[in-house]
């Protein structure tokens, strides 16, 4: 009865490993089976993700033309065109595309430079501006260049109460002291008309402490006539082409510089910026 009994009781635990391994080795199974499945699965759902950004870079504006051409993306209530069916339908022959007539373009009042692109599908800008950037070349004023051998018009007329002098000195009464001078300071009335001495352009409208108003005069080879103690409301401007004899302005009572000479119009001419006697170029 022993023996029987031992024997019994190993063929039965023998019975019960050999359940239990074989139960470890199914759940095992399961286990490296459902793996697989998962990571199948991401794949394809990777795969199906990719098919869909590249068929919407491929075609950003396809044309579908029922519910059966669009595909719906997980996690997106947008219908995209679907690319696994993009070929004629087995109850429909293919189409060929059709020519529309053509059509001459209509003048839209746009400026010329602009290039108007027909294909919609394809492009990404429909209007294109050509137009080159406008550059206005401003010409040369137009006169009578001064030369030198005719005269120029007194700008006012009256006496001269400090003359030309810059190879010695003389003495100027308001400052009181013996300076050279550049210029000539014609004696005249507040109001007096003061004219341009010869054809030109003005170059120069400007307000100093010292000279006052004054007026700056080119008028070609280098020569410029300068004119000082003006009033107020000049009459020209910078870029302003004038003729000899045209009213610039009017004398206005003098400067603190120049008080003691009374009312006056300082007078200057150079030429290449160098001071000339304007005794000798005056009538």
């Amino acid at each position: 009865m022993n023996k029987k009994s031992s024997r019994g009781f190993y063929i039965a635990l023998y019975s019960c490993i050999a359940a239990i391994l074989i139960t470890a080795v199914a759940i095992t199974y399961n286990s490296i089976s459902s793996l697989q499945r998962s990571e199948s699965e991401s794949h394809a759902e990777m795969d199906l993700s990719n098919m869909v950004e590249t068929s919407l870079r491929i075609t950003p504006s396809a044309i579908v033309d029922s519910q059966d051409d669009m595909v719906m993306v997980d996690g997106s209530d947008v219908a995209f065109p679907n690319i696994f069916n993009r070929g004629p339908r087995e109850s429909e022959p293919p189409t060929e595309p059709q020519q529309g007539p053509a059509v001459e373009p209509e003048d839209s009042g746009q400026e010329s430079g602009e290039a108007f692109v027909e294909d919609e599908e394809t492009a990404f800008v429909s209007n294109i501006i050509t137009t080159e950037p406008v550059v206005e070349i401003l010409a040369d004023p137009v006169f009578s260049v001064f030369n030198g051998d005719a005269d120029m018009t007194w700008p006012v007329e009256g006496t001269i109460v400090m003359d030309f002098s810059i190879d010695r000195v003389i003495y100027d009464v308001t400052l009181e002291q013996f300076r050279t001078n550049d210029s000539i300071s014609i004696a005249a009335t507040p109001g007096t008309q003061v004219r341009a001495a010869a054809d030109g352009v003005v170059v120069s409208v400007r307000n100093t402490r010292i000279e006052g108003n004054t007026v700056v005069i080119e008028h070609g080879n280098g020569w410029h006539t300068t004119y000082s103690q003006l009033q107020d409301g000049i009459l020209v401007a910078e870029g302003d082409v004038v003729v000899a004899g045209q009213i610039i302005g009017g004398v206005s009572n003098p400067s603190a510089h120049s008080s003691l000479l009374g009312s006056h119009l300082n007078f200057r001419v150079t030429r290449d910026e160098s001071p000339v006697n304007p005794m000798l170029v005056l009538r």
